[in-house]
C-alpha cells in the first residue's frame, strides 16, 4: 500500500485526507469494518488502483467501528459503501464489493467526466516469456499476489503444461479477488487439451485467420480463449456453433458451454446476457 495514495482517515483527519485533496484528485471515501469479507475483496483492489493511476486518484479508508460519527453523517446502512469525491462534494458512489473491471469502469468514468488528468495504467509485458518473468517476479515478491498466481498459470496453459498450471491455479485462495477466474480456468483446462492435440493454439490461430469459417477451428480457438480465461469470447463463438454449426461441432460447442458456463458462475453481467442466450437456443 502506497501511503501516499492510501490513508487511514479519521473525523478529525477527514479535511486533511478527504476534501483537500479532492479539489485536484478523485478520492475514495472506503467504509469499511474489520468483520466485514466483502470488504477483505474490495479494499486491496481499491489500493491496486490507486497505485496504478500514480495517485491521480486517492483512496480513504474509513473504519465504521472506530469512526461511527462519519458513518452516521454518510447515512452508512451496510459495508463496504465507496463514495467518490471531488471538488468537496460527493459525486458518486456504490456499495458491495464490485469487481476489478467494474471497479475500473466505474473509476474511469468518473476521471473522464471530471477531466482528471490520468496516467494510463502501467501493464505487464504481451510477449510470452517477458510476461511469465514479470509474473513470476510477483509470485516471488508476495506469494499471496492472487493476479500474478492467476497469470502464471495461464500463461502455462498457453504452453501446454495443464499440470504446471492447474498447481499454480489451485495456489488462488478464497479470499483472493481473482479466485472465481482461478476456479473458471481450472474448470475449463480439459478443453485446452483439445487444442494441445490439434496442434497447438498457435497452430490453430494460424489456420483460423487463413479459414475464419472453418466451425472446427474456430471451436478450438475458443476453447483456447476459455482456457485463457476469456470467457464472454469464447461463449459468443460457441453459442453462435450451437445456433449454426454443423452435426459434428454442434454438440462440442453445446457441451464446451455449459462447462463454461457453470466454471463462470452467476457474478457476470455479460455472461448471464449469454446464457440466457443459449438456453433460448435449446429449449
Amino acid at each position: 500500500m502506497n501511503a501516499t495514495y492510501v490513508k487511514d482517515v479519521s473525523e478529525a483527519t477527514f479535511a486533511q485526507d478527504v476534501i483537500e485533496p479532492s479539489m485536484e484528485h478523485l478520492v475514495l471515501v472506503d467504509l469499511w469494518a474489520t468483520w466485514c469479507e466483502p470488504c477483505k475483496t474490495l479494499s486491496p483492489l481499491l489500493e491496486k488502483l490507486a497505485d496504478e493511476y500514480k495517485g491521480a486518484i486517492r483512496v480513504a479508508k474509513v473504519d465504521v467501528d472506530k469512526e461511527q460519527r462519519v458513518a452516521m453523517q454518510f447515512g452508512v446502512q451496510s459495508v463496504p459503501t465507496v463514495y467518490a469525491f471531488h471538488k468537496g462534494q460527493p459525486v458518486d458512489g456504490f456499495q458491495s464489493a464490485l469487481p476489478y473491471a467494474e471497479l475500473k469502469r466505474f473509476v474511469d468514468a468518473l476521471i473522464e467526466r471530471f477531466g482528471i488528468t490520468a496516467p494510463e495504467p502501467e501493464g505487464p509485458p504481451t510477449e510470452p516469456t517477458a510476461a511469465l518473468e514479470y509474473w513470476q517476479r510477483r509470485v516471488a515478491e508476495n506469494d499471496k499476489d492472487g493476479e500474478a498466481l492467476l497469470n502464471v498459470g495461464r500463461l502455462a496453459v498457453l504452453q501446454g503444461e495443464m499440470d504446471v498450471a492447474e498447481a499454480w491455479l489451485g495456489k488462488v485462495e478464497a479470499t483472493m479477488p481473482e479466485y472465481g477466474a482461478a476456479r473458471a480456468a481450472l474448470a475449463t483446462l480439459g478443453l485446452m487439451e483439445s487444442v494441445t492435440e490439434a496442434g497447438g493454439e498457435a497452430s490453430i490461430r494460424s489456420q483460423l485467420a487463413a479459414n475464419p469459417d472453418d466451425p472446427k477451428l474456430r471451436y478450438l480457438a475458443a476453447c483456447a480463449n476459455a482456457a485463457t480465461g476469456q470467457i464472454v469470447d469464447a461463449l459468443e463463438v460457441f453459442i453462435d456453433l450451437v445456433r449454426r454449426s454443423n452435426p459434428e461441432v454442434k454438440p462440442l460447442a453445446k457441451t464446451a458451454a455449459a462447462t463454461v458456463l457453470e466454471a463462470a458462475g452467476r457474478d457476470n453481467p455479460e455472461v448471464e446476457v449469454l446464457r440466457r442466450k443459449l438456453s433460448r437456443l435449446l429449449f
